[in-house]
């Protein structure tokens, strides 16, 4: 049985490695593909000084790219650009929160019946209030954090 377990462990680590590989050469350091996007595409550029400019895709020219962040267009040129991000789908709060929930209510009941003590006091109402706390704690920790995960898709990579 443990050595079943170390050869499903290998094979899913050498899986990982192997697709780490694939998803490193798929990085494109073509402009091309910055100048094929679609104007109101959102996209995150970081630059060479490690800033993060987030904004919705304007145009690309041969050596710019405009941004329109906060209601006001921005050129940023291509030589101060380290990465630019193709931002994909929508964040999925109402998963996260779900999961959250789920989570918080477990961890609240679990405490709550570790508390329980019957015979000494009304214990009783340890693992419900628990459950209910724990569950509206971890929906809101995980609506927040749901709001943070959007799925980046690396387009260009400046030398």
């Amino acid at each position: 049985m443990r050595s079943m377990k170390a050869l499903i462990a290998s094979v899913l680590l050498i899986a990982m490695s192997a697709s780490g590989l694939v998803a490193q050469r798929m990085i494109v350091d073509d402009w091309a593909a910055v100048q094929a996007l679609t104007p109101a595409d959102e996209i995150v550029i970081t630059l060479k000084s490690e800033k993060e400019t987030k904004g919705k895709f304007l145009d690309a020219g041969a050596g710019e790219v405009s941004i329109e962040r906060k209601g006001k267009r921005e050129s940023i040129a291509k030589d101060t650009i380290a990465q630019i991000h193709l931002i994909k789908g929508k964040a999925k709060k109402g998963q996260w929160a779900l999961i959250g929930a789920g989570v918080g209510a477990g961890t609240g009941f679990a405490i709550g019946q570790a508390k329980n003590s019957p015979p000494v006091d009304d214990g009783e109402i340890y693992p419900v209030m628990g459950t209910i706390i724990g569950a509206g704690v971890g929906a809101a920790v995980g609506y927040l954090f749901g709001t943070t995960r959007r799925n980046r898709v690396l387009i260009y990579k400046g030398q």
